[in-house]
């Protein structure tokens, strides 16, 4: 509240607009309640893969955020960098406004790198259970419990286990990499609906990546092919393009992701943010990529 508070004083916005803006994610899941058919509002999409380097063993995190309107919203893009008594806690990816991460970094032996994917609801009746879990049982917002889990957990172990065991208002991918390993975790609000584990088999990946988008399709989810924000139009998977690049690899490089997520097959509409994130070497690339009606010509920061 103190942040919110900071906000609303430097931009003479309402406190109450500012403390609303963080329900951001929530709100956004938001459906008509008919199972597995329904075409998603044009809100935050995105892309998360999690890939091993098999010439190397280093395992790095690749990803797009879409986030509609986009011309607003990648004005609105910076890395925080958050500190407690000097010493750096964990970088972030972060829309100014919104006090809460949407990809992170923590350095270390045993680091992490974490991000958030909207997960649509995926039954009748989700709406409901995501107000009740915010309004009655008081829950935090999703953002705020992966927030505390970059400040709280010290290495990746810890912060899978809380990834899959704390309670959330509302349904999300969490897709997070550490040092030679990477998992990404579909959550239900009070379980896990389904995990891939880097390396294990599984019938959608090779073993030396998984990925993730927005849709359950281990679960044959037909939504995904009625993403708006696809530059191709309904009827495209952004999914399957990377995956026809990824396979088309015999080793996945650095190149190969950035070539993978900079593809128009991959990039939504409203693509406004490119992270690949290593967390073995402290690797921090970040990209604005040029997208649709956004004014930028691609800006691009390292930082390590």
């Amino acid at each position: 509240m103190g942040e919110i508070n900071g906000i609303a004083r430097e931009t003479k916005l309402p406190v109450y607009g500012i403390h609303a803006i963080q329900m951001l994610y929530e709100l956004q899941t938001i459906m008509v309640p008919i199972w597995n058919i329904t075409i998603p509002w044009s809100g935050p999409g995105c892309t998360g893969i999690i890939a091993m380097n098999k010439d190397d063993g280093m395992v790095y995190h690749a990803r797009n955020q879409d986030f509609s309107p986009a011309p607003y919203m990648q004005a609105l893009m910076y890395t925080a960098n958050f500190k407690r008594g000097g010493q750096e806690l964990f970088k972030a990816q972060m829309i100014a406004a919104y006090a809460l991460p949407l990809t992170g970094l923590k350095k270390g032996r045993n680091g992490f790198s974490m991000e958030t994917n909207t997960r649509y609801l995926d039954h009748k009746g989700g709406n409901s259970e995501w107000e009740r879990n915010l309004l009655v049982e008081k829950r935090p917002f999703n953002s705020w419990v992966v927030r505390k889990i970059m400040e709280e957990q010290p290495d990746y172990d810890g912060a899978v286990k809380a990834a899959k065991e704390e309670k959330l208002c509302a349904t999300q991918y969490l897709i997070m990499s550490g040092v030679k390993k990477g998992t990404i975790i579909a959550r239900n609000p009070d379980n896990v609906a389904y995990q891939m584990t880097l390396g294990q088999p599984n019938y959608y990946c090779r073993d030396d990546y998984i990925i993730v988008t927005n849709f359950d399709y281990w679960y044959h989810d037909i939504r995904e092919y009625f993403d708006p924000t696809s530059q191709f139009g309904l009827g495209h998977s952004r999914r399957k393009s990377a995956q026809k690049i990824l396979n088309s690899s015999s080793v996945i490089t650095e190149e190969v992701l950035w070539k993978t997520i900079s593809d128009k097959g991959v990039e939504a509409t409203d693509t406004v943010f490119q992270a690949l994130i290593n967390v073995e070497t402290g690797m921090w690339n970040v990209t604005l990529p040029p997208c649709k009606d956004c004014s930028n010509k691609s800006e691009e920061t390292v930082i390590v």
